[in-house]
């Protein structure tokens, strides 16, 4: 009796052990195990879509106030849309880059993008249509330069186009009717009077009228009252002002003219 009592306690006592062995080891499996984390509730973030503009509009800006310029513009990401000028390489010759302006054949005012891959960058040609995002990095007398720089769309067809087209639409509802007159040397778009599409109606005398737009040059005669005698226009129709485009009149009444916003 006395012998399987002694083997009970045994039992009893063996059993205890490998409780509290196995309590031990699962203590130390759990300090060593990452807990589990609560599943958040809080919305995900997203990046906010960046500004689509016309290289046009920022070197306008940087030509006529640099300070306020790189007060809207410097550090600030951006998709900047215009022609395809160059494909060259840095002053030392160290990284390609594009280069692209409004098209005008004689502009100092031209955007350098850095950072697009060179597989990018060989696929473009001079005068292609071009999208690039990327942080405005600098602007001055030399023109703009972009950093961090992809090509987002190449060629006319997609969907920045489409974007740049609903957001004309938008843009051109705003406008109001502009007169300008021969009292000022010069009228700058986007200076001194809103960019976009325009009819010009010439409105007292006679004058001459000449548009520096983008690479092209409009010149034409023009008077309140056309005369096909000596091809004088009262109207010139569906005229695109791009920013920075430049308007002088010429007149010895000082004539003017008023520009009235298309809204098809």
């Amino acid at each position: 009796m006395k012998k399987a009592f002694n083997v009970i306690v045994f039992i009893l006592a063996f059993a205890g052990i490998i409780y509290g062995v196995h309590g031990i080891i699962k203590n130390i499996a759990n300090a060593y195990t990452t807990p589990s984390m609560p599943t958040s509730t809080a919305p995900t973030s997203t990046t906010t879509e960046a500004e689509i503009v016309d290289c046009a509009v920022i070197t306008t800006d940087y030509e006529y106030n640099e300070l306020a310029a790189d007060k809207q513009w410097k550090n600030k990401k951006v998709i900047v849309w215009g022609t395809a000028i160059e494909v060259d390489t840095s002053i030392f010759g160290s990284e390609y880059y594009l280069n692209f302006g409004t098209g005008a054949t004689y502009s100092w005012a031209n955007v350098s993008a850095y950072g697009i891959s060179k597989d990018t960058l060989a696929e473009i040609k001079k005068g292609d249509f071009v999208a690039v995002q990327g942080t405005i990095s600098d602007g001055g007398d030399l023109g703009i330069t972009m950093k961090n720089c992809e090509v987002v769309q190449l060629g006319s067809i997609g969907a920045i186009s489409d974007k740049i087209a609903e957001e004309k639409i938008a843009y051109q509802q705003t406008l109001e009717p502009v007169i300008l007159d021969g009292r000022a040397d010069e009228y700058v778009a986007g200076v001194d009077f809103p960019y976009g599409l325009y009819n010009i109606e010439a409105m007292d005398g006679q004058l001459m009228i000449i548009i520096y737009n983008a690479g092209e040059t409009v010149s034409e005669y023009m008077s309140e009252k056309s005369n096909p005698y000596l091809d004088f226009k009262q109207k010139l129709e569906n005229v695109d002002i791009r920013c920075g485009a430049k308007i002088m009149l010429s007149s010895m009444e000082n004539a003017s003219v008023q520009l009235v916003p298309m809204t098809n």
